[in-house]
């Protein structure tokens, strides 16, 4: 039986303080599909790195995992308009989700 070797592909990137006076959302989602639930933490830190607000929010009846993540980034930006934030970074777990989110005409898909 041959042996296969796995090895970790994904960068660890550490986690950094914006610039004053950026304040940085992060957000993570995950998905069930067996239960069609997802999950999402969002945490907005200043420039000293001090958390501004932090929540976790479960959603159901959520079709997929695309769904999922970009349900979470939508609250990033109500988060972002409600607080009356005007310098953000949005850093989230899903770059598809984030340009897909981005872009201005609709989506085909």
């Amino acid at each position: 039986m041959n042996k296969r070797k796995l090895r970790n592909t994904q960068q660890h990137i550490k986690w950094s303080v914006p610039e004053k006076p950026i304040v940085k959302i992060n957000f993570n989602a995950s998905f069930d599909n067996k239960t069609h639930q997802s999950a999402y933490v969002i945490v907005a830190r200043n420039h000293n790195g001090e958390i501004i607000i932090a929540g976790s929010y479960l959603h159901t009846t959520v079709a997929k995992a695309f769904e999922a993540k970009a349900i979470a980034y939508y609250e990033v930006v109500l988060l972002w308009k409600d607080m009356g934030l005007s310098d953000i970074m949005i850093e989230g777990d899903s770059k598809s989700t984030i340009i897909k989110c981005m872009i201005k005409s609709r989506d085909k898909s």
